[in-house]
C-alpha cells in the first residue's frame, strides 16, 4: 500500500532543494571574484580558510540555537535570524565597497566586449 508523504515534509524537501540551488549560484558568483583578486600562489590557502570558517560555523550555530531556543523560544529565534539576514543584506546593499566592486566588474565586462568587437 503506497504511503502518502506528509505535506510539511514535502515542503521541507522543496526548501532544501532551493537552498542547494542558491548555494551553487553563490559559489559560481564568488569563485571568479576570488580568482580575480587573490594571487595564484595564495588561492588554495584562501579557499581552504574560507571553507574552514564556513564549516566551523555549523556546530557553533547549532549550539547557539539550542541554547537560545531553550531560553527564549523558537519563534523569537527565527525572528532574530531573519533580522540578522536582513541586516547583512542591507549593509551589503548600501556599502560603497560592493558598489565599487560592481562598477569594476562592469568596466571589465565593457572592456572585454570592446575587445571582442575590435577583433
Amino acid at each position: 500500500m503506497p504511503s502518502r508523504m506528509d505535506p510539511l515534509l514535502s515542503r521541507r524537501a522543496g526548501a532544501g532543494d532551493r537552498c542547494r540551488r542558491l548555494r551553487a549560484l553563490f559559489t559560481v558568483q564568488n569563485t571568479p571574484f576570488y580568482r580575480r583578486h587573490v594571487p595564484a600562489d595564495l588561492r588554495g590557502r584562501v579557499f581552504a580558510l574560507r571553507m574552514l570558517i564556513a564549516r566551523s560555523g555549523f556546530p557553533l550555530g547549532a549550539l547557539f540555537a539550542a541554547g537560545f531556543t531553550e531560553w527564549m523560544g523558537l519563534s523569537l529565534l527565527f525572528t532574530l535570524l531573519g533580522g540578522i539576514v536582513l541586516t547583512a543584506a542591507a549593509s551589503a546593499w548600501f556599502s560603497p565597497v560592493y558598489r565599487e566592486l560592481n562598477r569594476a566588474a562592469m568596466r571589465n565586462s565593457e572592456e572585454g566586449a570592446r575587445r571582442v568587437r575590435i577583433r
